[in-house]
């Protein structure tokens, strides 16, 4: 078995959890863009990719976001907060819409992946696999490469998610959609 080379042990051994921000510094536009093109492009089990997510500038919406996210100041100081939402459940209609657009995207008959989409149906449809309660961790993963991020990205990396149904319940509630960015691929 191979060994790791000391300088990737000593990348993947680095933790950075950012508790204050400077509320004057922003991430600059095409450091932003390109973190959020990675959100984008983000991998997920079958390239569904079952979530969405929210970029909220708008100061008063985080000042009513703060409260439901146990006051943390990062919510209000930070140049960039993102709200990563997952699906609750993958549906037939998820598995279509993929089909169409590899097909549309391969120039081929959608018909030709058929057993692709009898595999999503089986595993994640119908079957046991839990695998979309997993892919917000993917998305944060994205945002937190295994480095040193340089200083103008520790400004905009969020680390207080709530943790509970009420929190969750009570920080979509607050949000309501105003001064937000949606994105889905």
């Amino acid at each position: 078995m191979a060994t790791a080379s000391p300088q990737l042990l000593q990348a993947l051994q680095w933790r950075y959890a950012t508790k204050t921000f400077d509320p004057s510094q922003r991430i600059p536009t095409e450091t932003w863009e390109a973190l959020e093109s990675a959100l984008v492009l983000t991998a997920s089990s079958y390239g569904l990719q079952p979530w969405k997510f929210l970029v909220i500038t708008d100061p008063e919406l985080r000042a009513q976001l703060r409260p439901h996210s146990w006051n943390q100041s990062q919510i209000t100081d930070c140049s960039h907060l993102v709200v990563l939402l997952k699906k609750r459940e993958i549906l037939a209609a998820d598995a279509d819409r993929l089909i169409e657009a590899t097909a549309t995207t391969r120039g081929i008959d959608a018909s030709l992946l058929e057993g692709y989409r009898q595999m999503i149906q089986v595993d994640l449809i119908d079957g046991p696999l839990d695998r979309p309660h997993r892919h917000v961790g993917i998305q944060v993963q994205t945002l937190t490469p295994p480095e040193p991020l340089p200083l103008e990205l520790r400004n905009g990396v969020l680390d207080g998610a709530p943790r509970n149904k009420a929190d969750v319940m009570q920080l979509d509630q607050a949000a309501g959609g105003a001064s937000t960015q949606d994105h889905q691929k």
